[in-house]
């Protein structure tokens, strides 16, 4: 889960480093922490003009979905990007607090009363992210395990265009059909894009589109997140014993956690030199490709003082793997509510004394997340349940 040696030789270089992926066009790679927050702040670089045939990239298909939030730029972006901050601003998530705790409480307890071997990402992860989801999104939670498998499709670069075509149409068409029978909840986030609609504050499509860009980020990140910081928690005893001390201030600890977490996918967004632009003593012309390594700026000596150590008492921390500027990820209060109180009911209960079972990790690498798809841990020999 660590950076790639690769990207932290790249980083002890001031400047942007000329590289070739496997497929696309050759690009630009910038690594250290104030160069990719000025590729982030949207001022000199964008997405509107990317070609999704010719950008850089590690797969053979772009993974991009055209249409989607984060391949828009500019006053189509804000506009859409405005109507979900209703939902998604810290006020409205904090009203959350209370049912994200209940219900990661009611998964330990089950995980505890099963008493025996379990696997942390089908079991706590991934109900807790999709039940937080489903709630705040107006979907009934029994339709979660499809979201979740369409998802899945549209993030694996192993499945084929034509898969990832069917699980995009698939996912638009289950849209299309709740809100056209108005199967929503009311007061829900897809309520408040629909009434968006009917007010022409949005095209019916660009409605979808939206819709779509938010399953997709809704759930899929913050679970695979989760299980990772967990992982560290079970293989590492001083970080567990850290953060379950009195006092500690676990939206803090969360942001450290989150600096030193890959977020695999994250790492190949490329975007645009709208001018020309110099760094250092390298002048990337308009319309270059740039590649932003926001897991290098994330272990920068230059921004954060012993990169390489997880202090969960970091007072500043300026990470950037929610993004920067324009296209910071607008879920973020949720992410990282659910993150804290996700660790917190997990480290009051008694799975924090479980251990990970031989071979009982696994990982998804078809995925451009690159997220850990089995987690298997149970009670230490000889511990007893309570």
């Amino acid at each position: 889960m660590g950076l790639d040696p690769l990207l932290r030789a790249a980083a002890a270089g001031a400047d942007p480093v000329r590289v070739a992926l496997p497929f696309g066009t050759p690009c630009w790679l910038v690594t250290g922490h104030a160069q990719v927050r000025r590729v982030l702040s949207g001022a000199e670089f964008d997405r509107t003009t990317i070609d999704i045939a010719e950008i850089p990239r590690t797969t053979e298909e772009s993974m991009l979905v055209p249409g989607t939030l984060s391949c828009l730029s500019g006053a189509d972006h804000q506009r859409q990007r405005k109507l979900l901050m209703p939902h998604l601003q810290a006020g409205p998530v904090r009203a959350l607090h209370g049912r994200i705790e209940e219900i990661a409480q009611g998964l330990i307890t089950d995980i505890v009363a099963a008493d025996g071997p379990v696997d942390l990402v089908a079991e706590y992860c991934n109900p807790l992210a999709m039940r937080v989801f489903c709630e705040m999104f107006g979907v009934p939670f029994e339709d979660c395990d499809q979201l979740a498998e369409w998802t899945t499709q549209l993030l694996s670069y192993e499945a084929g265009s034509r898969i990832r075509q069917r699980a995009g149409v698939a996912t638009a068409r289950y849209l299309y059909e709740r809100v056209e029978r108005g199967e929503y909840a009311e007061g829900s986030l897809l309520a408040t894009l629909v009434a968006a609609c009917g007010r022409d504050e949005v095209s019916f499509g660009d409605m979808l589109s939206l819709a779509v860009s938010v399953v997709l980020a809704g759930f899929e990140t913050t679970s695979h997140v989760l299980a990772k910081f967990l992982y560290r928690l079970l293989t590492d005893e001083r970080l567990a014993n850290d953060l379950a001390r009195d006092g500690v201030a676990m939206d803090r600890a969360v942001e450290e956690l989150l600096r030193v977490t890959n977020f695999a996918g994250g790492e190949m967004l490329p975007y645009r030199a709208a001018v020309d632009v110099v760094f250092g003593s390298v002048t990337i012309r308009a319309g270059e490709y740039v590649v932003p390594a926001i897991g290098s700026a994330n272990m920068d000596p230059a921004a954060f003082p012993e990169p390489d150590r997880i202090d969960i008492d970091r007072s500043r921390n300026p990470h950037l793997s929610f993004g920067f500027g324009t296209h910071f990820c607008a879920g973020a209060p949720l992410a990282r509510a659910e993150l804290a109180i996700g660790l917190a009911v997990f480290l009051r209960s008694p799975l924090r004394d479980y251990t990970i079972s031989a071979d009982g990790l696994a990982w998804e690498t078809e995925s451009i997340l690159w997220p850990i798809r089995a987690l298997v841990a149970a009670p230490r020999a000889g511990s007893v349940v309570r």
